[in-house]
């Protein structure tokens, strides 16, 4: 495996231009560096100082990192997904998953300049210099923890594990999202994180001891909104995702968040149709049941899945990780399910957070 750093320079009031044509080409994460002054919500949301007296210069340079693979290594690794994520279109993951062979990256990379060079026609989109590197795994982690930096959700400060600011007023979340498994900075987490506490905050309300709801991550990934119900009081919570390879990134941000493991239980299987991982999730006992993943798992989950047959009665569903424009499709699988009331639709950008209860038997 060889990982490449892309660069691309252009003007900063066309970067989401730039954003846009390498999403359309698979491109899911990148990092934008620029001299815009941050908006009031931005500040908002820092606590260390910020160089105020920085002003837009006009120039923007865009960064995406590849993992380019052999034949059989990229072989190996789409069957992994494939047979981990049987209800996603195999085609989400030939796409979308930010791996390449060196043939797929050639290819999309000369897509990507002959689009930008297509569209600089008619679009002053600046230089448009383009440059490839290859990189050192360890310099690609450097750069990755240099840009994970912490960051708000409401008053919930969510920051990296190994940052040595000792800031500490609240809620705090430390976290290593494993490269690839969440840092809690996507609109959907955030979605779910405060649809989460104003759950919880309504069971509180209502006279409902904390301690005593029990709550059920499917597609744990980070363990991130586990970790967040722990903190807020929660001591009976299972989460549970189709891929193995996170138990240590789990591990490691219990470690880092003072949770014992033994209160924190975490199961790997498919909830939706295999019986054992069914059995060993146990039915109509979860007042919070959560759901971060994709729109078609959460369609199997509403449908066949049948999610409800895990939920006490006037219990809570949590969905997101869904887009805008899949939310009628989603919706009209809620709408087949006889248990499930839709209460609320809450939007974050691109992205959909639905909130349901269990109807009472």
């Amino acid at each position: 495996m060889s990982i490449k750093k892309v660069s691309i320079t252009t003007n900063s009031n066309m970067e989401d231009v730039l954003s846009s044509v390498l999403f359309d080409n698979g491109i899911l994460a990148t990092i934008i560096e620029d001299k815009k002054p941050l908006s009031t919500d931005e500040l908002d949301e820092m606590y260390v100082d910020i160089p105020l007296e920085l002003s837009d210069d006009g120039k923007a340079t865009i960064i995406f990192y590849a993992n380019v693979l052999s034949d059989d290594e990229y072989k190996t690794k789409l069957e992994e997904n494939k047979k981990n994520n049987k209800y996603v279109d195999s085609s989400y993951f030939d796409t979308n998953d930010n791996i390449f062979t060196e043939e797929s990256f050639h290819i999309t990379f000369n897509n990507i300049k002959n689009k930008l060079n297509e569209m600089n026609e008619y679009l002053d989109l600046g230089d448009l210099n383009i440059k490839v590197e290859d990189i050192e795994s360890e310099d690609y982690m450097k750069k990755w923890r240099d840009n994970f930096t912490e960051f708000y959700i409401d008053d919930i400060l969510i920051r990296p594990y190994w940052s040595e600011n000792k800031y500490n007023n609240g809620l705090v979340i430390n976290i290593d999202p494993g490269m690839a498994f969440g840092t809690g900075k996507h609109e959907t987490t955030k979605l779910c994180i405060q649809q989460l506490r104003k759950t919880i905050e309504e069971f509180d309300s209502n006279n409902k001891n904390i301690s005593d709801i029990k709550m059920l991550d499917i597609g744990c990934g980070s363990g991130i909104l586990g970790i967040l119900c722990y903190k807020l009081g929660i001591r009976d919570i299972l989460s549970i995702d189709v891929d193995k390879n996170i138990d240590d990134t789990i591990k490691n941000n219990l470690l880092v968040n003072n949770i014992d493991q033994n209160d924190f239980k975490v199961l790997y299987g498919n909830i939706i149709d295999d019986e054992d991982i069914r059995k060993k999730v146990g039915y109509n006992q979860y007042d919070i049941v959560v759901a971060n993943i994709l729109a078609p798992v959460i369609e199997a989950l509403v449908d066949i899945g049948r999610v409800d047959k895990f939920m006490s009665d006037n219990s809570y569903f949590i969905s997101s990780g869904i887009l805008k424009e899949k939310k009628d499709e989603v919706l009209s699988y809620y709408n087949k399910n006889e248990n499930l009331k839709i209460l609320n639709i809450y939007e974050d950008g691109d992205w959909v957070c639905i909130v349901a209860k269990k109807l009472k038997n």
